[in-house]
């Protein structure tokens, strides 16, 4: 005859087995939300470049209205990196009004294609730990670029630097801060420029493009930005 099955036994297995199912969720930390760090800065502090050097000139073309997000978990980077950027090119300028009118006539035809766009896809390869405060990390990402009806992949390497909010940070901008910046050379055939042959003496087919900007976890809801920084906004 079967033995009968002791229920307090099953009872005190069944406790015994959900107690060590609690420890072993509880064991496994869960992963942080990553933090959004707008580019929106009415100042234009963030800068991306441009620079030619050309067999008879040497050219710097400045453009300051950027605006994006880069998204990551300074904590814990191998929960990933993402981000979106839009380049308005009608805001390059080289300090020639001159040679403003025909780069932006000629060559990047600004009528037609007045922005360009970065997406930032994931990291060129495993990446893990964190970011230390105030210290800079470089790391490659995979992007593409579009621009001229045209998009192009690109794996480039990122310098990043966070920065807990504190009074210094926040005579910058308010919140969270991570400072993002590039150096790629590219040849403007890729995203479909080709430089008129008169031009070809003061512009080279390919540039060096530099990238640098500060996005906020917290952009200002209350506050308008003005050159001298934010400032409240006047109320009627």
């Amino acid at each position: 005859m079967d033995k009968c099955t002791n229920p307090i036994e099953n009872k005190t297995l069944s406790t015994m087995i959900l107690r060590l199912l609690l420890i072993l969720v509880f064991a496994i930390p869960a992963a942080a939300d990553p933090l959004r760090f707008q580019i929106q800065d009415l100042t234009q502090r963030n800068l991306m470049a441009i620079i030619s050097d050309a067999p008879l000139e040497k050219m710097i073309a400045q453009c300051h209205l950027l605006r994006g997000w880069v998204e990551l978990e300074p904590q814990s980077l191998e929960s990933g990196i993402k981000g979106e950027l839009e380049i308005d090119v009608r805001s390059c300028e080289t300090g020639s009004g001159i040679r403003d009118l025909l780069l932006q006539e000629k060559i990047w035809e600004v009528k037609q294609y007045p922005t360009a766009s970065l997406t930032i896809k994931k990291w060129a390869k495993e990446t893990k730990g964190n970011l230390t405060e105030k210290s800079e990390q470089a790391h490659n990402v995979e992007l593409s670029l579009t621009y001229h009806d045209k998009t192009i992949s690109l794996e480039v390497p990122l310098k990043l630097s966070y920065f807990a909010e504190s009074d210094k940070t926040r005579n910058r901008l308010p919140g969270n801060l991570l400072r993002v910046s590039s150096e790629k050379k590219l040849s403007l055939s890729d995203v479909g420029i080709s430089i008129p042959d008169d031009l070809k003496s003061t512009l080279s087919s390919k540039v060096d493009v530099i990238f640098d900007a500060v996005g906020t976890s917290k952009l200002p809801n209350d506050k308008t930005l003005l050159p001298e920084g934010p400032k409240p906004k006047e109320r009627t």
